[in-house]
């Protein structure tokens, strides 16, 4: 459960980074961009990578590095785009029901077992996430209808990573390759973000911050290891996918429902309290197919 623990503390701490960085005026463009390269230099820094490891790596694994680097700092930046369009719970709420996609993906390609009482949670889950980020109508909350492909895109972007890393670390890591395949991801999501940070720069459409650079440590480091704790997560179980990236999820929505409570003093409404009551009932449901 220390992997389970740690991916779900260090992403819910992301998602704080963010909201920081728009309470403090931060540009969360820059701060993606710079966190990749913290990312980057946490692994480099705590397990060292030699010219022998990356030569060592099979050559299956650079098309996929490649292809997670990108998706990284697309779906980075999309979150951050529908955030700002149509809310923080819009966004929250596309990301996370994203789960449905390396739900099915589990029982194509892996084989998992698919029963009653999966099922129902995986169900509740979904439920839970809408019903416990639904804004609170009394407060004049409105959406952007005509933004809609953000969300959607969130969702499919969202759900073909966590299927991409399920897959990769099922057919070609191992645990000394973990980190160096990492590295390798988040250097790949920071020279693409690097080139259009150069070129908004240049076109002065983005000003330097040196406390973007501040939020891109304290968000680069959690990052590292939050990714490199769910690979950990799905490598001690090969079989239960269906079922740990689902607890996963709706746990990161708790945490940061009862931060944003407790914290930043955000009410919930009894929409959202239900929400959250469905959320525990689909963790325990979860839990207990693993057993």
């Amino acid at each position: 459960m220390l992997f389970l623990t740690g991916s779900i503390l260090l992403s819910a701490w992301l998602n704080i980074v963010f909201k920081l960085c728009k309470h403090f005026g931060i540009d969360t463009f820059q701060t993606i961009v710079y966190n990749y390269a913290f990312c980057v230099l946490t692994g480099l820094l705590l397990m060292p990578t030699t010219n022998e490891q990356l030569t060592s790596l099979s050559i299956d694994l650079w098309p996929w590095a490649l292809t997670l680097g990108l998706g990284f700092i697309l779906t980075f930046n999309l979150t951050a785009l529908t955030v700002k369009r149509n809310g923080v719970a819009t966004a929250t709420v596309a990301t996370k029901v994203s789960l449905l996609i390396p739900f099915m993906a589990a029982f194509v390609l892996y084989g998992d077992q698919l029963n009653a009482l999966k099922l129902t949670g995986i169900i509740l889950t979904l439920v839970a996430v809408v019903l416990t980020f639904m804004p609170n109508r009394d407060k004049g909350h409105t959406s952007n209808a005509g933004s809609i492909w953000l969300p959607l895109s969130i969702f499919i972007g969202s759900g073909l990573l966590d299927t991409i890393i399920k897959y990769v670390e099922h057919h070609h890591l191992t645990e000394q390759s973990t980190g160096v395949f990492l590295i390798l991801c988040f250097g790949v999501a920071f020279m693409v973000g690097l080139v259009l940070l150069i070129v908004a720069f240049i076109s002065r459409k983005v000003i330097f911050q040196p406390k973007a650079l501040l939020a891109g440590i304290i968000l680069g480091v959690p990052n590292f290891f939050s990714i490199w704790c769910l690979i950990r997560l799905l490598k001690v179980y090969p079989t239960q996918s269906s079922v740990w990236i689902p607890v996963n999820n709706v746990a990161i929505v708790l945490v940061n429902v009862l931060i944003a409570l407790w914290v930043f003093k955000e009410p919930l409404s009894r929409i959202n309290k239900i929400g959250i009551g469905i959320a525990l009932v689909s963790i325990i449901l979860l839990s207990a197919t693993s057993a």
